[in-house]
């Protein structure tokens, strides 16, 4: 994520003329990759015509390697015994987050 965040910033800084130009370029890549990198939306709930635009976003790629690594060996979760846990497993959790193409291989 690091790698193409930096070039995308080398990129919209030597294309745009000054910096107000170059914020405004960045912004045409930032906020699309946001809200379609899995964080703030899954894919269950995003619209089936955006679904496309999914893939040319930098940030879903290291969201779905994050939480496929924290969660996808977890055989149990522990939980507060005072409220009920819908969660029980890593595979419940990347499930509930959308993620579903993560490799079960050590």
């Amino acid at each position: 994520i690091v790698w193409v965040s930096r070039a995308l910033g080398l990129l919209c800084g030597s294309i745009g003329k000054n910096l107000k130009s170059a914020q405004k370029f960045l912004l045409v890549f930032l906020i699309p990759g946001l809200l379609l990198g899995g964080f703030y939306q899954n894919e269950r709930d995003t619209r089936y015509w955006y679904l496309p635009f999914k893939y040319l976003s930098w940030i879903r790629y290291g969201y779905t390697a994050l939480m496929a690594n924290e969660f996808r060996f977890t055989t149990s979760i522990d939980c507060n015994p005072e409220f009920p846990c819908l969660i029980r497993n890593g595979t419940a959790a990347l499930d509930s987050y959308g993620i579903t193409q993560v490799s079960n291989k050590r």
